[in-house]
Formats: C-alpha cells, sequence, structure tokens
C-alpha cells in the first residue's frame, strides 16, 4: 500500500468494496463500517463490526490462508524446477494449473459463504452475490499474498445468561452470540502462523480498476 493520498484513497475504497459485500451476505445491510483507528506507523487499520460479519470475514481469512499455504508447497516445487533450467513448456503447465486452481478455489469459498449466511429467498440477487464475494475475495487474497496480515478478533457480549433463564429470548441472544465469538476468535488463532514466501504465491489477476457492484 503505498503513502500517497491515491493509493490509501484506492485501499480504502477496497476495503470498504469487501465488507459491504459481506455485510450483505450476513444480512446487516450496507451501511458503514467505523473506523476506530489509524496508525501511519506500518499502516494499520482498526474497525468494528458486529460479530456475524466478523465471523463471515475470518471465515474467508481462514480459507484463503489454507489456499496460500498448500500452493506454497507447489510454487517451492516450481521454483526448484525453474532453478534446474527446465523448458519453458514443462514450467508453464505447471503455473497454468496454480493459476486455474486458485481462481476455482476463491470462487468455491465465495459460493460457500453465500450459502452459508445468505438468509433471503431473493435466488437472483444470491448469485449476483456470489459474483461480488469472490470479486471481494481475490482483493483480500491479493493483499495477503502480498503481506498484508488481517486479524479478527471478537469480545463476548457484556449481557450475562442468568440460571433460570435459558429459554429468554435475550438470554438465547447472548448465548448465541458467545458461541460466535468462540468460534471467530478459535479461527483467528489458526491463521496467525503463517510462514510467508518472498514472492507471490497465490498470483491472483486482481484488477484494481474492475467495476464493482455496489459502488
Amino acid at each position: 500500500m503505498g503513502s500517497d493520498i491515491e493509493s490509501l484513497e484506492h485501499e480504502f475504497h477496497e476495503v470498504n468494496f469487501v465488507l459491504k459485500t459481506l455485510q450483505e451476505v450476513v444480512g446487516e445491510g450496507s451501511g458503514g463500517i467505523e473506523v476506530k483507528t489509524i496508525s501511519a506507523s506500518e499502516w494499520q487499520i482498526y474497525l468494528e463490526a458486529v460479530p456475524i460479519l466478523a465471523a463471515s470475514l475470518i471465515h474467508a481469512v481462514e480459507k484463503i490462508v489454507a489456499l496460500y499455504k498448500s500452493n506454497l508447497e507447489i510454487k517451492k516445487l516450481k521454483r526448484e524446477l525453474e532453478n534446474n533450467n527446465l523448458p519453458e513448456a514443462v514450467l508453464k503447465p505447471l503455473q497454468d494449473h496454480i493459476e486455474s486452481a486458485v481462481k476455482s478455489e476463491i470462487r468455491k469459498i465465495a459460493d460457500e459463504l453465500v450459502e452459508l449466511y445468505y438468509k433471503k429467498k431473493d435466488e437472483g440477487r444470491k448469485n449476483e452475490l456470489k459474483n461480488q464475494t469472490s470479486q471481494a475475495l481475490r482483493y483480500l487474497a491479493d493483499r495477503i499474498d502480498r503481506g498484508a496480515t488481517i486479524e479478527v478478533h471478537a469480545e463476548p457480549p457484556e449481557e450475562p445468561v442468568e440460571e433460570g433463564e435459558a429459554e429468554n429470548p435475550k438470554a438465547k441472544k447472548v448465548a448465541e452470540l458467545r458461541d460466535l465469538v468462540a468460534v471467530v476468535n478459535k479461527k483467528m488463532s489458526s491463521v496467525t502462523q503463517l510462514s510467508r514466501s518472498d514472492q507471490p504465491v497465490l498470483a491472483i489477476e486482481y484488477d484494481k480498476n474492475d467495476k464493482k457492484i455496489n459502488n
């Protein structure tokens, strides 16, 4: 991410696109996400979101990190082959396979997210959101591939579930939120230990000039 205004504007626009897309997928509308803090030392942005949005985001990040790890081994093999001066006729099919597999897997993650979280009966919009989510995930994957770190943390709700109130609707909601928070934090712990390559692994074909559906 650059330090000039144009670069920052672009990144904020892309982050907003990702979060607004996931907001709609999880049924939280398309309102703005609150910025809590911006740190310029390493360009860290802290955002506040509802738990269900955090859950969908960490779901996506976890899947992308798993994809990164699996492709890292393939990329290492490809680099070894390159160092052995194998001809392009041998290397190109491997590279084509990597690019095709990454594109396919990101689409699968997008479809999975929408199927899991989108509860409305609008099939037309559901299909549009699958395309839109795939585009949003390509941005996330590209940034992770280039060294960005995305962390998602959730705090448990303050209202305690009192004894004898297990059937109370509010108590049920609090219990559901606690379960959701536990899932978010557990998934986050699984993605923090990521060994990175000094070169792009996923090689995402992400065009920053792509027209965004929800601009």
